[in-house]
């Protein structure tokens, strides 16, 4: 990847924002909230835009490393009542919205555009009183990420995408969401290890979403 700063506009899946809008309603008091006096909360729900600022992307060196990103109620876009979707991708206590739908794409779509990578719109749900964890594989770090949560401008460094997501439901009886992107540099096979709790210990489900036509045959 270009070692230029991300523009975390990144190339953004299209065609899609209207079905996750429809697909995906937030409830709660913070899907309208912007703070004052101090940073602004861009809350960018539900169709979701990655945070207009630049983050430079991770040293090759430091590929291998895990950066974390910690989801709370104060990140989220609060109370989700998902509707369900062919695309989604399940593996209790996560939802991951309408992220399988690139299968049949051809490869290029997936190609950086002006050293930008490609991101995929996804909102993410855990279920009520779930902790969730959503990892990238070692292997695969360096080529995709997550990027999730509501974001302050200006940007905070743990903002950053990351390969690591630890999810915490706020109180109540309805699942939590989170606006938020997977994060590619070029079509491929991705996978993702969820875990119910913050645990690493934790029993794991390995996901496998194609980004790109035939990426994940055989695998």
């Amino acid at each position: 990847m270009s070692g230029r700063a991300w523009a975390i506009g990144i190339v953004a899946a299209v065609g899609t924002a209207g079905a996750l809008a429809t697909a995906f309603a937030v409830g709660g008091d913070r899907s309208g909230q912007r703070a004052a006096p101090g940073p602004v909360v861009e809350t960018v729900a539900p169709a979701y835009r990655l945070a207009a600022s630049s983050v430079a992307p991770p040293a090759p060196a430091a590929a291998a490393r895990v950066a974390v990103r910690r989801l709370t109620c104060d990140n989220s876009l609060g109370a989700a009542r998902p509707r369900g979707g062919r695309a989604d991708v399940v593996a209790p206590p996560v939802l991951l919205m309408s992220l399988d739908r690139f299968r049949r794409h051809p490869h290029r779509h997936f190609r950086p555009t002006d050293g930008r990578p490609f991101a995929a719109k996804s909102p993410l749900v855990v279920d009520a009183g779930a902790t969730a964890r959503i990892a990238v594989p070692r292997a695969d770090r360096g080529h995709v990420w997550l990027d999730y949560g509501v974001r302050r401008v200006p940007a905070q460094a743990g903002d950053r995408p990351h390969t690591l997501v630890i999810a915490r439901t706020c109180a109540g009886r309805r699942p939590t969401g989170w606006p938020g992107a997977v994060v590619v540099d070029g079509a491929r096979c991705v996978r993702l290890t969820i875990r119910s709790g913050a645990s690493p210990a934790a029993p794991a489900t390995t996901v496998r979403v194609p980004f790109g036509r035939g990426t994940c045959r055989g695998r």
